[in-house]
């Protein structure tokens, strides 16, 4: 399920210099069987985490819940199952299982990686474009990640979060990690969205949060403002609109629903996509995910935002 929040902060830890392009891609994407051959321990370790997710709900190394919620995005499911603790789930919880299963416990390694003060295991953790990216921007991945677990790794702790996979295409998809964290000095909701990329030859999912493309970037922008409460919206009929920095394909995805992919088109120099919800996209707060591919594949980024859509 997804929790309908009351404050939303989308916006993204801001790190380095790289603050104007928060998620970019390389050239074309690499199948390195020794680079999976590193991340393998950290998967496996990760993986008891979601073995006991199987039975009902998953728990963290502090004992807490972490909650899996599923999509009808094509993402398996075994459906749902009864929660230890209904007032923290609405009473049940959906056990992600197949490629989204593999893709979450890579991203859960590569989280609690950060939090915990490894920033070297989580670079094992990064698809090649995202490595490429960070090194030609910064010149250290490991700095780079060290930076960012100030940020990123606070999801590390989270006692609530919640991970819903959105399947962009085969190979791809985009991991929705909901929830509260510590930041600041106070506890706030937040959404944060994880673009993940499978290496086929090696069968193992890498985070690709910054696959961007040295040259141009790759920023996506939902051009639709936000409220006071950090939540989107729009009446039925009226558009989401994505700018991007160079041409693409956009995947808008609302919760429960597939993908809709609309090409971008040139309206004054700028590159953009229009999406404009239905009646049956109706609902009073949900999610919406919005994943960006670009021509040359060398860009794969995306952003998650409370929306309501009447």
């Amino acid at each position: 399920m997804i929790v309908a929040p009351h404050e939303v902060d989308t916006s993204l830890p801001q790190h380095l210099d790289l603050t104007d392009l928060i998620r970019p891609a390389d050239e074309r994407m690499r199948e390195r069987s020794g680079f999976a051959r590193a991340a393998r321990p950290l998967l496996a370790a990760a993986a008891i985490v979601l073995v006991i997710a199987a039975v009902r709900v998953s728990v963290n190394d502090d004992g807490d819940d972490v909650r899996l919620a599923a999509t009808a995005t094509g993402a398996e499911s075994s459906g749902p199952q009864p929660s230890s603790d209904p007032s923290r789930n609405g009473g049940t919880t959906t056990v992600i299982v197949g490629d989204a299963q593999r893709a979450t416990i890579a991203l859960t390694a590569f989280l609690d990686a950060l939090g915990n003060g490894r920033p070297d295991d989580a670079a094992a953790l990064l698809g090649p474009r995202s490595e490429a990216y960070l090194t030609a921007q910064s010149g250290s991945v490991k700095a780079f990640l060290t930076e960012a677990s100030e940020g990123f790794g606070a999801w590390a702790f989270s006692t609530d979060r919640v991970v819903t996979p959105v399947e962009v295409a085969p190979g791809s998809l985009v991991l929705v990690v909901e929830g509260t964290v510590a930041s600041e000095g106070e506890n706030r909701h937040r959404i944060d969205a994880f673009p993940m990329t499978k290496a086929e030859s090696a069968n193992t999912w890498f985070v690709d949060m910054w696959a961007f493309d040295p040259a141009v970037g790759g920023r996506i922008e939902l051009a639709t403002a936000a409220t006071s409460a950090g939540v989107r919206e729009v009446r039925v009929g009226e558009p989401f609109e994505v700018f991007a920095d160079v041409p693409g394909t956009v995947q808008f995805a609302l919760a429960g629903h597939d993908p809709v992919g609309v090409a971008t088109v040139k309206r004054g120099g700028a590159n953009v996509a229009t999406w404009k919800p239905t009646a049956a996209d109706v609902a009073d707060t949900g999610l919406l995910t919005v994943a960006f591919t670009s021509d040359s594949g060398k860009i794969f980024t995306a952003l998650a935002t409370a929306v309501r859509v009447s």
